[in-house]
């Protein structure tokens, strides 16, 4: 079974046992249990049970991701323009977001892609414990058309580690494989750990959004930023820890037509803080190993913090001081990276604060407490470490 692992690969690294390297190398077949390489135009014999790790580098490939970072950006932006679109009909009259965040999207998607395909990725593959048969059904899809090297004769590796191989043709030329076909682990495949840092927007969606009702939110588009750790594992598993921050504004229209208050009383309102540590377990999928897709469920705490609220006409001046909470939070998560280099997903995450708020003017005080749904919707994208 061929191994699109090294598809258009611009020639490998080898490195045996011993712990010599050899660069450019480029595999023309397995003979016997003795791998045939060329080296530089020389063709040499290495025998397969003394390599211990094989690096590549894979050219790079800027329109496919471009093509992919189109998609991935235009289905994104399309889903967020929907749950936009759809939390309360005050976006609707201030922007069509559905067709909006697709454009914005797309456009950024493939910037990303464009970024991500740039390079070429490099891959390596440990070799060590693997038995022969196995490294023999690695080695054998990395295997090019001998053709061109006809004629070529060979030198000696040092140390004996490789012999002359002299007069090979490829027509002559006996090809073994293994008895069955090898995939590559998970583990050989998917780093073990990675570490993103991103930014993108925060959407806030259902009560934490609304206009109306006694737990009306009065949130709007934000931005937010965070990193998150994810340790892949066999059997297609991972785990992660993250830490994000949102902000978000809050509607000062929305505030003045439910309290009624007029435009020559001017307002000062921050903006709402979401800082969330979560751990998470998901499935990841990596059928190309430039593009690995995944999804994962997360929990952990949710520390919130409401606006600074304050009211000024003529001497009067009203105000609300911002309060904090800290309360337990859960989330969804799906995305992908993009040759390892480029994140880019959605979460969304959810908690129930509860906030104990003072609202003082003219010489009186009010206290008051209240819950406050608290749902956000971030979308992503950054780079990958």
């Amino acid at each position: 079974m061929a191994n699109p692992l090294f598809a258009q690969n611009p020639g490998l690294k080898i490195a045996l046992l011993s712990g010599t390297e050899f660069a450019h190398v480029y595999i023309d077949s397995l003979f016997g249990n003795d791998l045939i390489v060329t080296i530089s135009g020389t063709t040499r014999r290495i025998p397969v049970d003394s390599i211990a790790q094989i690096h590549t580098r894979k050219s790079s490939n800027v329109v496919r991701g471009i093509s992919i970072g189109l998609v991935a950006g235009g289905a994104t932006g399309f889903m967020a323009g929907k749950i936009v679109d759809g939390i309360n009909d005050q976006y609707t009259t201030e922007g069509n977001y559905k067709l909006i965040l697709p454009l914005v999207g797309g456009g950024v998607g493939g910037i990303i892609g464009w970024i991500a395909g740039s390079p070429g990725s490099e891959t390596s593959i440990d070799l060590t414990k693997l038995t022969l048969d196995e490294k023999k059904n690695i080695l054998v899809p990395l295997r090019r058309n001998t053709d061109a090297n006809k004629g070529i004769t060979g030198t000696s590796f040092p140390q004996d580690e490789a012999r002359d191989v002299v007069d090979l043709q490829s027509d002559s030329m006996a090809v073994e494989t293994a008895p069955t076909s090898h995939e590559l682990d998970d583990d050989q495949v998917v780093p073990q750990g990675q570490v993103s840092l991103v930014a993108g927007v925060a959407i806030p969606a259902g009560d934490f959004a609304s206009t109306s009702g006694q737990t009306a939110g009065l949130a709007k588009i934000g931005f937010g930023f965070g990193a998150q750790y994810a340790s892949f594992l066999p059997n297609s598993v991972f785990w992660s820890i993250s830490l994000s921050a949102s902000f978000n504004p809050m509607d000062e229209s929305a505030i003045r037509q439910a309290l009624g208050l007029p435009s020559t009383i001017s307002a000062e309102i921050s903006s709402y803080s979401t800082i969330v540590p979560m751990v998470g377990f998901g499935f990841y999928l990596s059928s190309n190993p430039n593009v690995l897709f995944y999804g994962q469920g997360q929990m952990g705490m949710m520390f919130a913090r409401t606006p600074d609220v304050k009211f000024s006409s003529g001497s009067v001046t009203v105000t609300q001081s911002s309060a904090s909470s800290t309360t337990f939070a859960y989330g969804f998560q799906a995305g992908l990276t993009i040759n390892r280099r480029v994140s880019l997903f959605a979460r969304f995450i959810a908690g129930r604060p509860k906030y104990k708020v003072t609202a003082s003017g003219g010489g009186m005080s009010v206290s008051g407490e209240y819950e406050q749904p608290t749902s956000i919707v971030q979308i992503f994208a950054g780079i990958v470490f």
